[in-house]
């Protein structure tokens, strides 16, 4: 069973009329297959938004849970072939 959660990836873009790279921290949905690798990564940050306060307060929550776990960098999720650290475990 594929699981999911939020994690913070880093990047380095380059940024219009900014001569070199700029480390950029983001929010994302990163999806994990059931041996924890991972198998996709939205690719825009994801939004703080829900349909009510009680589901916003929800993913505020998840969010704050992806800073305490190691970042992702985004640039390895292509090559990775080992579990991501931290990857949510399958529950039934």
């Amino acid at each position: 069973m594929a699981t999911w959660n939020y994690r913070v990836i880093h990047r380095r873009e380059q940024l219009p009329g900014v001569i070199g790279a700029e480390d950029i921290y983001a929010i994302h949905e990163v999806h994990y297959d059931d041996q924890g690798r991972v198998t996709g990564i939205a690719e825009n940050p994801s939004p703080v938004q829900a349909e009510t306060i009680k589901g916003l307060n929800e993913t505020r929550m998840l969010m704050a849970v992806a800073c305490s776990k190691p970042i992702l960098e985004w640039d390895d999720i292509a090559k990775r072939t080992t579990p991501a650290p931290d990857a949510p475990k399958e529950t039934t």
